[in-house]
């Protein structure tokens, strides 16, 4: 066993180095950049959706970064189908300056968003807030009586027409979100004929990968403290752990959060022996045993430190351990300090839990990635609160404390 566990192990090293060899090879993101002097640039753009965008930072294919302000910047579109344009959403204000805005639909009039918050530019280049409760430079005062849904009075009024009271109970509806907004606008340009363009994600919102893990475990076992006072020691203490699963993304929303729902394995046989003593008697046993650990693991992962080159994160779970166990030899000593008589016993002693629920916790990082695979390695630690007991006759209950270091390789399983 010892000898598939080492090649197992050394085959999944140069997997993932060879990956590494051709990872070069990838495509590189498509991020376009287009400046106001008519120039275009290529890599990959990074910045804070979540934030007003002032300025962006561009990665080219030779690792080189620049800054780029939105007074530069006329537009960018990102590989996802993703389109940010420079504007001026407020120009009465005195400090009012340009911010990349991004534009979700384009037609008879574009919806915009930025920070959170919608906006309509019509033809004549006139930007309308969906949170404002007017239209300037008309005399429209919205009159909705749902105060705090007065974009639909402003929605309304933009689009009035046959068309809108074709779809007045879809408008009646529209909430202030994407694909609400998107939907209704759809609809009402496909009511006129009139032609509109996208530039939504195209990108799933959530990615799979078939993650290999590769590694080892130990555990430390020790009697509860309503036991009787107990010592064990195994003979090995270090066994081979092989797991298998799939690590969810959440690609779009949330980058930085995972999930990894995982199967294993891990041929744990051994040797304990143990030892008690009270002023009536003293026990000395030993017991050999085979035990086959299939697990099933889950876990939910952050990324606290996200970069082009490296992860690292920690997760929060559980792990579902089955114990296929089988004594194979015990023999207990048992001396009475009274009589000076020494009783043995070749009764099976050792019991292990068929069954165990643990919390986990795990400290990884992602050591190399490419476009579609990656590398990792990680950390695991658990606690089993009812890992074996041992009878004495009384039965002593032993908790465990377990830990795992894998390496592990995953890659996308659609692209």
């Amino acid at each position: 066993m010892t000898k598939v566990y080492l090649t197992t192990l050394f085959a999944l090293i140069v997997i993932c180095l060879t990956n590494n060899a051709f990872a070069q090879k990838d495509k590189p993101s498509e991020d376009q950049l287009f400046l106001k002097d008519g120039s275009k640039k290529h890599g990959s753009i990074n910045f804070n959706e979540k934030k007003v965008i002032y300025e962006i930072k561009l990665s080219d294919q030779n690792g080189a970064t620049n800054l780029y302000s939105a007074l530069e910047i006329d537009s960018l579109i990102l590989e996802n189908n993703e389109l940010f344009v420079s504007k001026v959403l407020d120009e009465n204000k005195k400090d009012g300056k340009p911010q990349l805005v991004q534009k979700l639909f384009q037609g008879e009039f574009d919806l915009l968003k930025s920070d959170g918050d919608y906006y309509f530019e019509t033809s004549e280049g006139k930007i309308i807030s969906l949170s404002e409760g007017s239209i300037p430079g008309t005399n429209l005062i919205n009159k909705s009586d749902r105060k705090i849904r007065k974009y639909i009075g402003i929605i309304s009024f933009l689009t009035k027409g046959e068309c809108e009271l074709v779809l007045k109970d879809q408008l009646n509806r529209i909430t202030l979100k994407d694909q609400s907004l998107i939907s209704y606008l759809i609809n009402y340009h496909e009511c006129k004929g009139v032609a509109y363009k996208l530039y939504s994600n195209n990108k799933p919102r959530f990615k799979a990968s078939l993650l290999v893990q590769a590694g080892a475990t130990t555990s430390i076992s020790k009697s509860k403290d309503n036991s009787l006072p107990t010592s064990q020691n195994l003979e090995k203490s270090i066994f081979p752990l092989f797991m298998v699963g799939t690590r969810i993304s959440a690609y779009r929303e949330s980058p930085r959060l995972s999930m990894d729902f995982l199967v294993g394995f891990s041929p744990q046989s051994n040797t304990i022996h143990y030892f008690h003593e009270n002023i009536r008697e003293r026990v000395t046993g030993t017991s050999i045993y085979s035990n086959q650990v299939f697990s099933a693991q889950w876990f939910a992962n952050y990324s606290f430190i996200k970069s082009r080159k490296i992860d690292i994160y920690t997760g929060l779970g559980f792990n579902t351990r089955i114990n296929i166990s089988e004594n194979e030899y015990s023999i207990t000593d048992n001396f009475s300090k009274s009589s000076s008589i020494t009783v043995i016993s070749e009764a099976e002693t050792v019991k292990i839990t068929p069954v165990t629920l643990s919390p986990s916790a795990k400290l990884g990082a992602i050591l190399i990635k490419s476009k579609n695979s990656r590398l990792s390695a990680e950390f695991i630690l658990d606690y089993t609160a009812n890992k074996l007991n041992v009878n004495l006759p009384r039965a002593v209950y032993f908790y465990g404390i377990n830990t795992g270091f894998v390496l592990g390789y995953s890659f996308l399983l659609k692209k």
